[in-house]
């Protein structure tokens, strides 16, 4: 997680909102690395977690998580307005850094 949310831009690098499972039990250290603070979902609203409950994504080979998060990233999403993360990390890309 923190390669991956290094790569972004600081000003896109708000809050991260991550499933209460035990993946994340450090937390602070995602915060201390990335300097953002990690926020965590609310378990009753289901589109904030994607993932299965209990699910250990360390025993996955990492191709094998990429090509689900391009699955994921590539799905219209009704709190995009029905874009994809990936349109909408684009279009914010895109976009001239505020002054």
């Amino acid at each position: 997680m923190i390669r991956e949310m290094s790569r972004l831009p600081v000003d896109l690098r708000q809050s991260p909102t991550c499933d209460r499972g035990s993946e994340l039990a450090h937390y602070s250290d995602v915060e201390a690395r990335t300097e953002m603070p990690v926020s965590f979902c609310d378990l009753a609203a289901r589109h904030e977690r994607e993932h299965q409950p209990g699910t250990d994504l360390s025993i996955h080979p990492a191709d094998d998580l990429a090509r689900i998060a391009a699955i994921l990233n590539r799905r219209h999403w009704p709190t995009l307005d029905l874009r994809t993360p990936d349109r909408a990390l684009a279009e914010l890309l895109a976009k001239p850094a505020a002054a």
